[in-house]
């Protein structure tokens, strides 16, 4: 009896030392198995950043709807007739302060139209400050793919589907079709205005919704109700308190935004 009991324990400081190999070897296998796994991780998000950078393929006819891609600016077609040009005029700072990164996280939303044209449904300043800056290169969300479509087709679509805004710099309607280019863009002074009352806390632009346009309905609202604007930059800080106040009263309710 006894010499099993001490066969019994000699077989167990055998097995102690290869128990604890056993161990080793496993935490090694799980240490890997993390390293491969951070790996893996980052070689994710190493993609997505260099997408978001513009790694991506360029915006053709051949692009389906939440395609990511990137679009040559040169050759986007507008969907408005105008721009706040102080706006523009922000971001041309942002970009000489601060770089393209800085208004990066605008991705583009663009239609695909007939023979793979490229229309710009949002972002028009931060595409034409980019412009203005001599950066060509923007990426790019696609919301439609209409590329099957005859032209007035096309146009009719975008249209009834509010993806173009049919008023010209003055706010007056008009069946004619915006410009070819973001640079024949014009200014509209009260879109400009509509953009200091946002900024300021007037209304909320929630990018969710999908309002496009938002700020022109503002800005009409405003020119409607005979706000000044004057030519100084005094004169137009002067406006912005003039009709962030008109913005938060009740004649502005039922415009998209409105939050008081």
């Amino acid at each position: 009896m006894i010499c099993q009991r001490l066969a019994i324990q000699s077989h167990r400081k055998q097995d102690v030392p290869m128990l604890k190999l056993t161990v080793l070897v496993l935490k090694r296998f799980i240490l890997l198995g993390a390293v491969i796994g951070t790996a893996v991780n980052c070689k994710s998000r190493t993609d997505r950043v260099s997408n978001m950078l513009g790694h991506s393929d360029r915006c053709d006819i051949k692009s389906d709807k939440g395609d990511h891609c990137d679009v040559d600016l040169r050759g986007v077609h507008p969907t408005q007739f105008a721009v706040g040009m102080r706006e523009v005029d922000s971001k041309k700072k942002e970009l000489r302060s601060h770089g393209k990164h800085s208004i990066d996280q605008e991705i583009m939303p663009i239609v695909i139209g007939p023979k793979g044209q490229i229309y710009l449904v949002d972002h028009h300043h931060a595409a034409l400050a980019l412009l203005s800056e001599n950066q060509f290169n923007a990426l790019a969300e696609v919301l439609k793919n209409w590329s099957d479509l005859s032209q007035n087709e096309f146009l009719r679509k975008m249209k009834s589907e509010n993806l173009m805004y049919q008023y010209d710099s003055r706010g007056v309607a008009t069946k004619e079709s915006p410009p070819d280019s973001l640079n024949d863009l014009i200014d509209d002074p009260y879109r400009s205005l509509a953009w200091c009352v946002r900024k300021a806390g007037g209304f909320i632009k929630d990018p969710k919704k999908g309002v496009f346009f938002l700020e022109f309905k503002w800005g009409n609202f405003f020119r409607e109700n005979h706000v000044a604007i004057g030519q100084s930059d005094e004169d137009f800080e002067r406006a912005c308190q003039v009709a962030t106040k008109l913005a938060e009263s009740t004649a502005a309710k039922g415009l998209p935004g409105y939050h008081k």
